[in-house]
């Protein structure tokens, strides 16, 4: 009796890791996507302080050259190019060094939800992981191989509430251990009364 009793506990708190590790995995996710989101809105940020520095040396007619730049990752390098004399500006030339310097990390950050994504995938997809993942809805998560505006509008839903779910597999379990202790007792009991009677 102890025996199962202990195997079904020792199986729970096994599945339960597995499920706590998939959890915490998703939370990796989350943040480095999250650190994704607002460098990119940073830089965003960024490119339209560029462009209104840009509309001050322009004409009307070049204008619509600086709203095409708009939709050009690398907005400064095309303004640049466009308006030489962008470049004795000093506020246009910090803030195309901040730019810059986003770029960079959004490449590193590109880099770290890649490699969390990756792990995540692999674990999720593994034995027995994977049918824990399907109970509770733990997805596939897709790399960032997608352009940057792609990415900002992405809808990547992160929420989580597995409380039925986890009330139902503790509740099975429960009952399957609330079953087998029966089972048992009653057949303790049935061997004791065979004993007794044939001491009678």
């Amino acid at each position: 009796m102890y025996f199962i009793l202990g195997v079904i506990i020792v199986v729970c708190i096994y599945l339960a890791s597995i499920y706590n590790k998939l959890s915490g995995m998703i939370q990796n996710i989350k943040e480095s996507y999250s650190n994704i989101q607002a460098n990119l809105q940073k830089r965003q940020n960024l490119q339209e302080q560029i462009i209104e520095i840009a509309k001050e040396y322009a004409n009307k007619e070049q204008i619509t050259q600086i709203e095409i730049a708009k939709s050009n990752p690398q907005v400064a390098n095309a303004l640049s190019q466009s308006f030489p004399e962008l470049k004795s500006n000093e506020n246009f030339l910090h803030l195309s060094n901040q730019i810059q310097s986003l770029e960079d990390q959004i490449n590193q950050k590109r880099e770290k939800y890649n490699s969390d994504v990756n792990v995540y995938n692999s674990y999720r997809n593994s034995i027995p992981a994977v049918f824990i993942a399907q109970k509770f809805k733990f997805n596939i998560v897709d790399y960032f191989d997608i352009s940057d505006n792609d990415f900002t509008s992405a809808s990547i839903k992160f929420q989580r509430d597995d409380t039925v779910a986890l009330n139902e597999m503790i509740t099975s379990a429960s009952k399957k251990i609330s079953d087998k202790t029966v089972n048992a007792k009653n057949l303790i009991n049935d061997k004791i009364s065979e004993i007794k009677e044939k001491k009678e």
